[in-house]
């Protein structure tokens, strides 16, 4: 079996990071995400690096397992690596999360934009994952 495709894991937790910063930023679903858990957004604690710690953290593990699950599975082409990670954003994280946001008590808008947040990730590393062959990364230095 090949190796991982570091570079294209490492681009695809960047991406999860530029993702998360422009979904949740006034352009997109930031002053309703911040309203559905009752804050404004100077009562955000932007400066606690743990949260951001934690996020790269899951996104590196989430690639690579998706990285894995496409070797085993054989996802080599862009329709089935997005179709695949779609499934997994809504097969296995948003009824996770909704579950848990449930018990909690968060506003459906809430559990709305961090689910569909996450599916739209999980798609967007499907499509990377499966685009970029870690035996033609070379191509993409030209």
């Amino acid at each position: 079996m090949e190796k991982h495709n570091h570079k294209a894991i490492a681009s695809a937790v960047f991406l999860h990071q530029v993702l998360g910063m422009v979904w949740y930023s006034p352009l997109l679903f930031g002053p309703e995400w911040a309203l559905g858990i009752s804050k404004t957004e100077t009562q955000l604690d932007k400066n606690n690096p743990l949260p951001f710690i934690a996020s790269v953290f899951a996104a590196i593990l989430a690639c690579y397992l998706m990285s894995w699950l496409f070797k085993v599975l054989v996802i080599d082409d862009w329709k089935r690596g997005l179709a695949i990670g779609l499934l997994i954003g809504c097969g296995f994280v948003a009824p996770a999360l909704t579950m848990h946001y449930m018990f909690i008590g968060l506003p459906y808008s809430v559990i709305l934009i961090d689910t569909v947040k996450e599916i739209v990730g999980a798609g967007l590393t499907g499509f990377l994952l499966s685009t970029w062959r870690a035996d033609h990364s070379d191509e993409f230095a030209n």
